[in-house]
């Protein structure tokens, strides 16, 4: 088993019992869109610590969104600018 899959299965324990473990994995991880949204799924809140590119997604904004509203705070700027929401 490489280290980046043990790595993995780590940051999805950790975020299973706290979506904020999120902001301890690494970059490469803050960009796995599975990884993002087990976080998100578990608390909306935990989108802070995605990549700017996953904040982009609308996937995983929508999702952030419905599960806590207040994480729109950490989407990117174009969905806070828009009522498609």
């Amino acid at each position: 088993m490489n280290s980046l899959k043990i790595v993995k299965d780590l940051v999805f324990k950790a975020i299973k019992n706290n979506a904020f473990d999120l902001a301890f994995a690494n970059v490469e991880l803050r960009s796995d869109k599975k990884v993002v949204m087990a976080a998100i799924n578990k608390n909306g809140l935990a989108l802070e610590f995605a990549s700017d590119k996953l904040k982009t997604n609308k996937d995983v904004v929508m999702t952030a969104i419905n599960q806590n509203g207040a994480s729109l705070q950490y989407t990117h700027e174009q969905y806070k600018k828009t009522k498609l929401l």
